[in-house]
């Protein structure tokens, strides 16, 4: 046990059951909170990330992929609502603490996505710098740039 109560892996726990407790949307500011304090980030990330949080609230996207899978996929409209889908997917699961989950549906999501895979390779370098891995985030920028240079979000 650590003589310092200010560190240590009894504040961590009990700050990660706290986190637990919340809301999502509450979760995903504190987390990015902590990040942007940590990490240095930008703090358009923390509104970002709450905005994100605010409009999954409630919405279940396995559900809406799952609708979205019995209309025919020729539209190109169709095709990017998949898309965003599977990358809402990710982000509730990493909302939800499940980032092992949430980063495998991203991987899944991009896989499936190919050559239209910006939109998820942007959400996914949002939550790689949240966990402080410059580097991975930096590589999905890079890669959604490539896929889609005209795209802001990229």
């Amino acid at each position: 046990m650590s003589d310092d109560p200010t560190r240590g892996p009894e504040l961590e726990a009990s700050v990660t059951s706290l986190l637990e407790r919340l809301p999502p949307a509450r979760r995903a500011r504190h987390l990015a909170a902590i990040s942007v304090r940590e990490h240095g980030l930008p703090p358009e990330q923390l509104a970002r990330l709450g905005a994100m949080a605010e409009q999954l609230a409630g919405f279940d996207p396995e559900e809406a992929l799952a609708t979205l899978m019995r209309v025919p996929h020729g539209d190109a409209k169709i095709q990017e609502a998949i898309v965003t889908t599977r990358a809402s997917i990710g982000v509730k699961r990493y909302l939800e603490n499940d980032h092992e989950g949430a980063f495998a549906a991203w991987a899944a999501a991009i896989d499936d996505a190919g050559d239209r895979a910006a939109t998820v390779l942007d959400v996914r370098a949002l939550f790689h710098m949240l966990r402080g891995d410059l580097d991975a985030a930096l590589a999905d920028i890079d890669r959604a740039v490539e896929l889609a240079p005209t795209d802001a979000s990229a």
